[in-house]
C-alpha cells in the first residue's frame, strides 16, 4: 500500500512537470538552449533544445544560427557551415548568419572564402563594420596589407570609436 501511495505522489508531481515542459514556447526553449551552452557548456543538450524550438518554428533563424555556432565552438565546422549556408540561402539578408559563417571560415583559415563571403554580405550591409573587420583579418592573413589598410581607414570613417579597428 505504501508503494502505491509513494508512486501516486511521484506521478502527481511528475505529470505537471512533463506537461509544462511540452508547453514551452520556441523562445523559452531557445533561452534554455543558450543557458546550457553558456553556463553548462553542454552543447549537445543546447542543440537538442534548439531542435525542439525548431520543431515549433522551423524558420527561427536565430535558433538555427545559434545551433550552428555551438557546432563551430566544438570545431565541427562542416556541420556549422551546412546550417549557415542554408540560412543564407533561405534568407540572404540575415546578417548574423553571415557573421557566424565568416567566423567559421576565419577559424578554418579559409581566407579567400572570407573575402568572397564578405563581399556577398556587403551587398546587403554595405557599411557593416563587423563584416569589414572580418574581411580585414582575412586580407591581412593573405598578406594583402595595403588593401586591408584601406578597409581599416574605411572602418574608422564609419565608426571612429571601433576598438577592433
Amino acid at each position: 500500500m505504501k508503494f502505491y501511495i509513494i508512486r501516486t505522489f511521484y506521478i502527481l508531481l511528475l505529470v505537471p512537470t512533463l506537461c509544462y515542459a511540452q508547453d514551452k514556447t520556441s523562445d523559452e526553449l531557445f533561452s534554455e538552449a543558450r543557458i546550457f551552452a553558456f553556463d553548462s557548456v553542454d552543447y549537445v543538450k543546447s542543440r537538442e533544445l534548439c531542435d525542439k524550438a525548431l520543431q515549433q518554428a522551423p524558420e527561427y533563424f536565430d535558433v538555427l544560427i545559434f545551433k550552428a555556432r555551438t557546432y563551430s565552438w566544438e570545431k565541427k565546422y562542416e556541420e556549422a557551415r551546412q546550417i549557415l549556408q542554408k540560412v543564407i540561402e533561405d534568407s540572404p539578408s540575415e546578417k548574423d548568419a553571415y557573421l557566424a559563417l565568416l567566423d567559421v571560415e576565419l577559424w578554418t583559415n579559409n581566407f579567400n572564402e572570407v573575402i568572397k563571403l564578405s563581399d556577398q554580405a556587403l551587398n546587403y550591409f554595405a557599411k557593416n563594420t563587423e563584416i569589414l573587420i572580418r574581411k580585414v583579418k582575412a586580407l591581412h592573413r593573405l598578406g594583402e596589407n595595403k588593401e586591408a589598410l584601406k578597409l581599416v581607414e574605411q572602418i574608422l570613417e564609419i565608426e571612429s570609436g571601433d576598438k577592433e579597428a
